[in-house]
């Protein structure tokens, strides 16, 4: 008779589990259908692309359509090929060519941060190609890029209204170049690093013009330099002054006729006497 009551218990513990039971499994299958429908009728999938990208959303001809993309630096995009726009989760907005969503092709890179603004040519999501910058602070840049850096030739204009035209290496300016400051001075010549260095042509707001060397974006070396009344010194300049030897000549006026000093010179002055 107890053995008979506690079978009794037993059935009525498992008659009152049931309803669970069935519950449960009820919603697992409606899960499991709804995971079937949104795959084969929506569209919708998990991907993970051979650049290390992955990619859940909508797919169409079994390529990403709408969706999250999740890029190997850690960083996530809403992706939409049918208006070809990648959103950033910084903000950041690109519109163009995408290819296994990546920038790829040409196209306008919006940083909402900076608000700088890129329009040009893209090489697996990098700046490479022809393109242009504008910057929030008003420069300007138009050239070539090589892996996000201007790297070739091309024209950066400041917000002042200098500017620069010539060729770049790694973001610096370098090889032949003129850069025309805001007050109208120019140097036309050329550049390591961004400093001029080699031979050049610096005209001065004022008239006066330099034609020789440069080190280190300074006056070094042999060279001419002709001041806006007339006179000139040609021969060995350091550090921006005369210095070495060379010759100083002043022009003839209408009450003196042109004189003409060859000799040593040191920290732009004539050195008197024997050297």
């Amino acid at each position: 008779m107890e053995r008979q009551a506690a079978r009794r218990r037993i059935m009525k513990r498992r008659k009152k589990a049931n309803p669970i039971i069935v519950i449960f499994s009820l919603a697992l299958i409606a899960v499991i259908f709804t995971g079937i429908y949104v795959y084969f009728s929506l569209g919708y999938r998990y991907i993970e692309l051979d650049n290390g990208v992955k990619f859940v959303g909508k797919v169409k001809d079994n390529a990403p359509y709408q969706g999250t993309a999740f890029y190997p630096d850690d960083s996530k995009a809403n992706v939409d090929m049918e208006t070809n726009t990648i959103k950033y989760s910084n903000g950041d907005v690109y519109v163009g060519d995408i290819k296994y969503l990546l920038r790829n092709g040409s196209g306008k890179m919006t940083y909402s941060g900076l608000g700088d603004i890129y329009e040009g040519q893209f090489a697996e999501d990098i700046q490479t190609g022809k393109g242009a910058f504008t910057y929030a602070n008003g420069d300007k840049y138009e050239g070539d890029l090589v892996a996000g850096k201007r790297q070739g030739t091309g024209v950066y204009t400041w917000a002042d209204g200098s500017r620069y035209e010539g060729g770049f290496n790694a973001n610096q300016k370098n090889g032949k170049g003129v850069y025309t400051w805001a007050d109208n001075s120019k140097y036309d010549g050329d550049y390591i690093n961004d400093v001029k260095q080699g031979t050049g042509n610096y005209v001065f707001a004022n008239g006066d013009i330099y034609t020789g060397d440069f080190q280190d974006d300074k006056r070094q070396g042999k060279g001419t330099y002709t001041w806006a009344n007339g006179e000139s010194y040609t021969g060995d300049f350091q550090n921006n002054k005369m210095h070495g030897y060379g010759t100083y000549t002043w022009p003839a006026t209408e009450t003196s006729d042109q004189r003409v000093y060859t000799g040593y010179f040191e920290n732009g002055l004539i050195v008197l006497g024997d050297k």
